[in-house]
């Protein structure tokens, strides 16, 4: 098996294919949207069918209605001890001890699982991060309008 060589340029060229192929789903196959987010042939090796969140999301509303809390990892990183409390009321839990959850949050470890794959290759191209922001705008938009807020507007 032949070793490939992992670097900006070459993710910058799977992002290239793996987005033709989910656009070339919707636009020349004419599949839905939800069917183009959870085929297999778009959950591969970049998976830019999970960052697709309106799609998936719509899905949970469907099934928990206003049930459903949506918090971004900016969110829960920037504020984890308020997030968590909010998230805990929306669902009717009591409210936790501030002072262990503050705790549990300071000993947990949050990690990317992807750190130790592409640790050593470098930034991202600007060129990718473009190609990623057009990609997922008009989903983002959508999704900022399904749950009414701006915030959701990001890459």
């Amino acid at each position: 098996m032949k070793h490939e060589v992992r670097s900006p340029q070459t993710f910058h060229h799977d992002v290239i294919r793996v987005t033709r192929k989910f656009n070339s789903c919707l636009h020349l196959e004419g599949k839905s949207l939800r069917h183009c987010c959870y085929s297999p042939d778009h959950n591969l090796r970049l998976r830019v069918a999970l960052g697709v969140y309106v799609c998936y999301i719509r899905d949970f509303l469907e099934v928990f209605g206003d049930n459903l809390v949506v918090v971004t990892m900016n969110e829960y990183h920037s504020y984890p001890t308020e997030t968590v409390t909010k998230m805990f009321s929306h669902i009717g839990v009591s409210k936790p001890n501030l002072e262990e959850l503050r705790h549990f949050i300071e000993t947990s470890k949050t990690s990317n699982v992807n750190s130790e794959v592409t640790e050593g290759f470098g930034e991202m191209l600007d060129e990718t991060k473009e190609l990623l922001t057009k990609f997922y705008e008009p989903y983002n938009s959508e999704l900022a309008t399904l749950l009414g807020d701006s915030k959701y507007l990001f890459v």
